[in-house]
């Protein structure tokens, strides 16, 4: 074999293996964060509190970990929501679930996205209705 056709045989087994890693890294299964257990049960308030205290700790305990926050709507719609106390979100599926309406209590469980320190709030999404009275 000349030398041309083993580095291209080479060339050409280097770039399969990428191609086959690029593929698995991109195909990973993704997180049921509906199926999840909760790292954490409390009121809006509270969980506000916790980031304002020390954000730097809070963001190590919560950021992108599923909790359970029990509070009252104040804007409910198809594509989120707004928890009195400091708390809005995304749902997980399209649509508002019927029992989500403005002014019920609610338990609602979802992933922590981050901390807003301007709007004074915590962001969720994947956010799915556990509870509603």
């Amino acid at each position: 074999m000349n030398k041309a056709v083993k580095w291209g045989l080479i060339v050409g087994a280097v770039g399969l293996l990428g191609a086959g890693m690029v593929w698995q890294q991109l195909n990973k299964p993704h997180r049921d964060y509906t199926g999840e257990q909760p790292v954490l049960f409390t009121v809006p308030a509270d969980l506000l509190a916790d980031f304002q205290r020390d954000p730097v700790q809070s963001n190590a305990d919560y950021l992108n970990e599923v909790v359970q926050v029990l509070g009252v709507l104040s804007v409910a719609d198809s594509v989120g929501f707004s928890m009195e106390g400091g708390v809005i979100g995304n749902w997980s599926k399209p649509g508002q679930p019927a029992e989500a309406k403005v002014g019920a209590l609610v338990q609602l469980k979802g992933r922590v996205l981050s901390y807003d320190d301007l709007f004074i709030e915590v962001r969720m999404d994947e956010v799915v209705l556990v509870a509603a009275k």
